[in-house]
């Protein structure tokens, strides 16, 4: 074996033992590579990285002999942080912190070493959402939407209720967000949004519920309560419609030329 040939061989293998571990496939069947050999088992060890493609890192990763071990890292594909949590000999332990896509914390996790404790996750504007429990490092519980672990209601301003029934409506929840327009109406009867809320009621029962009695009676008090507001022609117009074909109505016919 002649010298060039000798130093090409321990070349390769620096390059091999150097080279950064990738991880490819699915995430519920990962495979892990060091250059172009597969490794399994204690053999992934130190830092692992994966890709959404070429360029584009998914997440940097932290192995002690095959177990997720210290801070671990994802990342949205233009690059912004989608999560970072930290492990300790595959278990979830201490701090963890998921993110919306414009940056604002979707999710808080701390748990003690045994990998015990509370995460709570926040809707964008930072409002509680709802919280989970950790036992060993996994999720046994999630509580209800807008309540803590114990199933105690979050207090909200007007503002808080007026976003979470949003939040709810957006989610194909309607009877939940008439639900939190009700309370809102009890709560804050004098608020600025009170006659929003109250056309909005109606407006669900009517176009997402179906509920054409309930929409009727809803659009009625709306007027009656209201009759100063810019919406009373709305609620006058989707009253004398309710049960109609939105496609026979004379407004929404094409015209004839």
């Amino acid at each position: 074996m002649n010298c060039r040939t000798v130093w090409t061989l321990i070349l390769i293998m620096l390059i091999s033992l150097n080279a950064q571990i990738v991880r490819k496939g699915r995430l519920d069947n990962p495979r892990f590579y060091k250059g172009d050999v597969q490794v399994f088992g204690e053999e992934i060890d130190g830092p692992v990285i994966a890709y959404w493609d070429s360029v584009n890192v998914y997440g940097e990763y932290n192995y002690n002999k095959g177990l997720l071990d210290g801070l671990q890292k994802e990342y949205y594909s233009d690059g912004k942080p989608s999560a970072e949590w930290n492990m300790k000999n595959g278990k979830r332990v201490g701090e963890g912190k998921e993110f919306y896509k414009e940056g604002a914390v979707s999710f808080h996790r701390e748990l003690d070493a045994e990998g015990n404790g509370l995460g709570t996750e926040y809707y964008k504007n930072g409002m509680k959402m709802r919280e989970r429990l950790y036992k060993n490092g996994e999720q046994v519980y999630a509580g209800k939407l807008n309540h803590d672990i114990k199933g105690n209601r979050y207090d909200r301003s007007a503002e808080e209720l007026f976003f979470e029934a949003q939040e709810y409506g957006s989610q194909g929840m309607y009877g939940h967000a008439i639900g939190d327009y009700e309370e809102f109406l009890k709560k804050y009867p004098r608020n600025e949004k009170a006659p929003e809320v109250k056309f909005l009621i109606a407006f669900t029962y009517h176009n997402s519920l179906n509920e054409n009695d309930l929409a009727r009676k809803n659009y009625q008090e709306f007027i009656e309560q209201y009759p100063e507001s810019p919406l009373k022609v709305s609620a006058e117009f989707e009253m004398e419609n309710i049960g109609k074909d939105i496609d026979n109505l004379d407004l929404f016919k094409p015209k004839e030329n």
